[in-house]
């Protein structure tokens, strides 16, 4: 309840359009904190400098995958998107031996144009992207194709596919999302969070490192698991990352589904924005019916609502 009690407070705090639903628990955590506390220290930077991101072994193994197949990823892209999301997640419970694997038809719809796409960097792009947002905008689509923040950087630099993707998430996502996310939500809540892992000497030192010290087959954050393991009890280390996720999902199905509606019934949407409402009813309609799972998606839509109707009229 307190979660959702913050939903239609998150424009007021971050005064601007911000889609990270991860907001939500980081402004309880920090109220949390605040009871205790004025300053507290925060691990934000680390993935970004030391190669931690899940996505990077990702987007690594969709690289060599389309690599191998060079002349029929397109068709192998399309064959995978031939069954629906629901068909693949009963296909993948049949098998034996096989745990609950969640919304794996939704990742392989995900994952399956991706091999379609012959450059590392535009691969990358479309990973780390909800959706096209030119899809959502019909007759206002825009031709102009969107550059990456640190693409040019990259290109110009030869970087390995790795290091490159580092460098995008440091100049855009680390940015614009997460240090934001953190600094509103902590303030919001009088609570000053320092970020140790971007004082510059340590960004310059991890940049320094060589790729095996970062992400080492499968391990990201490698040079940073060794020192830990000095201190720190293996067991506290060795585990699956876990995200500061909410179930957008089932909320958005359930008790903000009221909310989610009012939103998307606001007609700036369309007329301001140019949004097409073919396309969104469509979201939703998917979503609802629990054929597809566009929690995200309509989420970030939602939020532009309620961020144009609390600041622009």
């Amino acid at each position: 309840k307190d979660a959702l009690d913050l939903v239609p407070k998150l424009s007021e705090t971050y005064d601007e359009p911000f889609f990270d639903s991860s907001a939500i628990p980081t402004y309880l955590i920090s109220a949390l904190t605040r009871k205790h506390v004025t300053v507290a220290l925060s691990g934000d930077g680390g993935d970004e400098t030391f190669g931690g991101y899940n996505r990077y072994l990702w987007a690594k193994q969709l690289s060599a995958a389309a690599g191998s197949i060079p002349f029929g990823s397109g068709l192998v892209s399309r064959g995978l998107t031939m069954l629906s999301p629901d068909h693949w997640d009963k296909l993948f419970g049949l098998m034996p031996g096989k745990k609950s694997t969640s919304a794996i038809g939704d990742k392989i719809h995900k994952a399956a144009p991706l091999l379609a796409i012959r450059d590392d960097i535009d691969r990358y792009h479309a990973l780390i992207s909800l959706f096209d947002p030119d899809k959502l905008r019909g007759k206002h689509a825009s031709s102009k194709k969107f550059r990456v923040p640190g693409e040019k950087f990259c290109r110009n630099r030869h970087l390995d596919y790795v290091s490159s993707m580092q460098a995008m998430d440091t100049m855009m996502y680390m940015v614009d999302d997460v240090l934001t996310k953190v600094d509103r939500a902590s303030m919001a809540n009088s609570l000053e969070v320092r970020v140790p892992f971007i004082d510059h000497r340590v960004i310059e030192f991890g940049w320094r490192l060589p790729a095996r010290l970062k992400m080492n087959g499968s391990v990201g954050k490698y040079a940073l698991r060794q020192i830990l393991y000095k201190y720190v009890p293996r067991e506290m280390i060795d585990r699956p990352k876990t995200g500061f996720g909410v179930p957008l999902a089932q909320w958005l199905r359930g008790p903000l589904n009221e909310w989610m509606g009012d939103h998307l019934a606001n007609e700036a949407l369309y007329t301001d924005f140019g949004l097409d409402r073919r396309q969104i009813e469509k979201l939703r309609s998917e979503h609802m019916s629990g054929k597809r799972n566009w929690g995200h998606q309509l989420w970030t839509i939602a939020m532009l609502s309620d961020w144009q109707q609390r600041w622009l009229t």
